[in-house]
């Protein structure tokens, strides 16, 4: 008897252990972040729009006049352009603040394009300007959407989604 009561103790522990480590470790605002940029580079990587769409919070809004529809249009559009796809991100930077993450960088394009992936990959390429991804914690401690992604030197004309019909 003595032993089913130790080994009771023991199996609670272990589940106190890891509950602990989920929380503060594995699901940390700066684990959990940096999890969903890095989630959000490999979803362009296998072009997985779904993820990447998932990814866009509803309050996203950028310099380019896009909202979370547009960009999610925006990105299936850009990657029917492409045969194959290799983005390569260099962080430069990176912040946390409450439930805010930034995520400063240099994004390159690499893969194989069709025509409109070819322009769309030069003028990504030919950007001198770092990107910055903003990242909101909503809800959960494990869901953080992209609610910001800026580049200065990227210009985009204002409403293109009216232009393209996204």
């Amino acid at each position: 008897m003595p032993h089913k009561k130790l080994l009771i103790t023991a199996i609670i522990a272990g589940d106190i252990l890891i509950a602990a480590y989920l929380f503060l470790i594995h699901w940390s605002p700066e684990n959990a972040s940096r999890r969903a940029q890095d989630s959000f580079i490999e979803a362009i990587a296998t072009r997985d729009t779904k993820h990447l769409a998932k990814s866009i919070s509803p309050t996203y809004a950028d310099t380019w006049g896009m909202n979370q529809a547009n960009v999610e249009e925006g990105f299936r559009e850009i990657l029917k352009g492409f045969i194959s796809t290799a983005p390569e991100w260099t962080e430069e930077s990176d912040t946390l603040e409450n439930d805010t993450a930034t995520f400063t960088g240099r994004l390159r394009l690499k893969g194989r394009a069709l025509p409109f992936g070819q322009l769309v990959q030069s003028r990504l390429n030919s950007t001198k300007a770092p990107f910055t991804f903003t990242w909101q914690r909503e809800g959960t401690p494990w869901t953080w959407k992209l609610t910001k992604l800026e580049n200065e030197d990227l210009h985009i004309p204002k409403n293109i989604h009216h232009t393209l019909d996204l």
